[in-house]
């Protein structure tokens, strides 16, 4: 290793170093001959002169230059991508031969080819990767790139042997550019298709985490097909309880299908499902074309009360459907108007709840032409409601009639929940003389709650609008942010469009719908109770749904997300119930969560506000399986146990194409080059490392002007100066 002082000078800089070192020359000569110690002061003034030669010498950038000489074989690094991605079965080998897995097609690349190829001109140094920080479920290419330039000797280029698929991290050019600057280039050796093989997938199917008996439960799925034509499918969903369903369907060439079916639960316990295509001719994988999923059926009543001011005819059939209904308890209350009696009969109530845990024991309160204020509900009672539905994740419907009561409703808790603007200049509504009827919209077309017609959502919207009309609807203006219209008046319009009148939205953590019409009871003509008990029963359970996720004798439990996946934050929402089915207030309560693992944590709940009864908490489900809760309160006398399955979603699924222009991005960054893992590749990417050019002399620059040491010798003889003067 050789070493020279080198110099940036420009006419200037040497100028003004001139200068300033000449006029610094004269003041010292000057000083020594005024001085009557002169060998004393030639010390002094010297380090005045060093100190400006010093100074002024940085204009010149003295840097101190050494070149290391490189020995042995240049270093090549090739990174081999190890990620789920690269478990694809698409490298062709021959005619007649099955397809390679990418994992094994580039490790018989390496051993076979480019192993031996390169072995005798460079120094190979082989290192698998996948995901950030050891993860195994992933590909991050940046940091595998990253992490070559941590050795002691830079390498002279970088293999990369990969399928381009980069799922974790961040984006590979920003690795690139930092080789770049380091003189290093990548080889890229693209592995696996770049374009889907032949084949029929089932790609999703959807279940919730659990459904209650007899509840209608929606099975979404999606199908892919990869194929160059159209294909007419019949698909087939078989579940454990003996029942099976089937539908033709076309999926057109390199399209994904989406499409559900409807299945109801004949027995609890654990149903298991299975959704198959057939194999079609040309497929090159017939182990995707059926997939499994499971639900917990589970036998409960749905608590339902109704609260009307008058007993109409969509209170009285609405009545008579719910009472109907196995899977629903029914309690009906008439808020006495002027000129009425007490009416009486099974699940009858006197008065409304007398407190909030009463009200918060119902899952559904469906609430007719009722305002707040005299003779109907109080201020206080309205709140309860909003209670169930925001923090108990309760149900409730405004079922709005012709008395105008809803309008009192403005100015109350209920008004945030209340999801459409009413017309104040109308609050009776409109009648008309000719039957007016719904049209559902794209959203309503398919929606659980408005599914009467066994077909899809054409036949569905198709049914909708033979159903018999109304004679009456709701002054809405417009639906409100964050709401989703299911129908709207077929050829009434205002000034925000046409009147919509079934609106859902969330609140809170629980659910809210708008029903702007009295005549469901005449979709009974000619079908009898056909239509009319479908909807109202499945509005009831669609409704209740969320509170029934977990429910025991002692508690009832919710959870956000409804099927979490390993990573999430799970909230936890819990209601503690006494011995008589009501909700109590304890004064503390916890929760321990025991992992699948076995590893356990203890976690404090915290009582919503202005929620009596209602806790909260929540825990990071690092794990996948079924996680055990066990919740305490200090005047509970048995723990109230439930149960959480945290599922896996796929970072990076296999089976889809590789990504060779990220390669051939991060190769022309860098200065290399990137190749196809094909016989020419192969044979071009090692042609192209092999005339790589022997490696330079390393340069070491030290820039010494501006080393901190450089400014402290400056002030050093500054100082020295100085101070010699005075002794002087």
């Amino acid at each position: 290793m050789t070493g020279r002082l080198a110099f940036s000078v420009s006419p200037l800089d040497a100028v003004v170093f001139a200068l300033a070192l000449f006029a610094c020359l004269c003041f010292a000569v000057r000083s020594v001959r005024q001085s009557s110690r002169r060998s004393r002061m030639v010390v002094v003034e010297l380090w005045r002169v060093l100190a400006v030669a010093l100074l002024a010498g940085m204009l010149l950038e003295p840097e101190w230059i050494r070149e290391r000489e490189q020995f042995g074989k240049p270093a090549l690094v090739i990174l081999e991508d190890r990620s789920p991605s690269m478990r694809t079965t698409d490298v062709p080998v021959g005619e007649g031969s099955p397809d390679l897995v990418r994992a094994e097609a580039s490790t018989q690349l390496l051993d076979d080819f480019l192993i031996p190829a390169l072995g005798e001109r460079f120094e190979t140094r082989r290192t698998p990767f996948s995901g950030t920080g050891g993860s195994t479920e992933g590909t991050d290419i940046a940091s595998a790139l990253t992490a070559v330039l941590d050795g002691r000797r830079t390498p002279r280029a970088v293999l990369l042997v990969s399928d381009g698929e980069h799922t974790m991290g961040v984006p590979p050019s920003s690795a690139a550019l930092r080789l770049r600057a380091h003189g290093v280039p990548v080889f890229t050796l693209a592995v696996g298709r770049d374009s889907y093989r032949p084949d029929i997938a089932v790609m999703a199917l959807d279940v919730p985490s659990f459904c209650v008996l007899n509840e209608r439960v929606v099975v979404p799925f999606r199908i892919a097909n990869h194929l160059a034509v159209d294909v007419d499918l019949l698909v087939k969903l078989e579940v454990s309880d003996g029942q099976s369903r089937e539908k033709r369907v076309k999926v057109a060439a390199g399209a994904v299908l989406g499409d559900s079916f409807v299945w109801q639960p004949l027995r609890s316990g654990r149903a298991d499902f299975v959704l198959s295509v057939p194999v079609q001719p040309g497929e090159t994988d017939a182990e995707n074309n059926r997939m499994t999923a499971s639900v917990d059926v589970r036998h409960e009543l749905i608590r339902v009360l109704v609260v009307e001011s008058r007993p109409r005819w969509e209170y009285r059939f609405l009545r008579n459907a719910l009472q109907r209904d196995p899977g629903i308890r029914l309690n009906t209350l008439l808020l006495q108007q002027a000129g009425m009696s007490i009416g009486g009969g099974e699940g009858y109530l006197n008065s409304f709840p007398d407190t909030a845990a009463e009200t918060a024991s119902y899952d559904v309160v469906v609430l007719g032409d009722v305002g707040v204020g005299a003779s109907a509900l109080s201020g206080e009672q309205a709140g309860w409601l909003r209670m169930l539905v925001e923090k108990q994740a309760g149900g409730i419907v405004f079922l709005p009639g012709r008395r105008g009561t809803h309008a009192t409703l403005a100015g109350t808790p209920l008004e945030d929940l209340y999801p459409v603007v009413l017309d104040p200049t109308q609050p009776k509504g409109f009648g008309t003389g000719v039957s007016g009827h719904l049209a559902l919209t794209h959203r309503g077309a398919d929606h659980l709650l408005l599914r009467l017609a066994s077909g899809g959502a054409e036949a569905n919207r198709v049914l909708w609008k033979q159903l018999p009309g109304f004679h009456w609807y709701a002054p809405v203006v417009r639906a409100k942010p964050g709401t989703d219209v299911l129908g709207v008046h077929a050829t009434q319009r205002g000034e925000w469009g046409r009147r919509p009148l079934i609106v859902t939205r969330p609140f809170g953590h629980g659910q809210v719908l708008f029903l702007g019409v009295d005549s469901a009871w005449r979709w009974r003509k000619g079908v009898e109770d056909r239509y009319h008990y479908r909807f109202w029963g499945q509005v009831m359970r669609w409704m209740a749904h969320r509170r029934h996720m977990k429910r025991g004798e002692r508690g009832r439990l919710f959870h956000t997300p409804e099927t979490p996946v390993r990573g999430d934050s799970v909230h936890l929402n819990i209601t503690l119930l006494d011995q008589d089915g009501f909700q109590f207030e304890p004064d503390r309560v916890s929760c321990r969560v025991t992992a699948p693992s076995g590893k356990a944590q203890e976690i404090s709940l915290v009582g919503e506000k202005d929620a009596w009864g209602a806790w909260a908490g929540s825990f990071p489900a690092e794990e996948a399986g079924e996680y055990a809760l066990e919740v305490n309160a200090n005047r509970l006398s048995s723990p109230f146990e439930a149960k959480i399955v945290v599922g896996t979603v796929a970072i990076e699924p296999t089976g889809r194409p590789a990504r060779p222009a990220v390669l051939r991005e991060i190769a022309r960054l860098t200065g290399g080059a990137s190749a196809l893992a094909t016989p020419a590749g192969l044979a071009s990417v090692v042609a192209e490392i092999r005339a790589l050019p022997e490696p330079e002399a390393t340069v070491e620059r030290t820039r010494l002007w501006c080393a901190w040491w450089w400014g402290a010798a400056v002030l050093a003889l500054l100082a020295l100066h100085w101070v010699g003067r005075k002794l002087s």
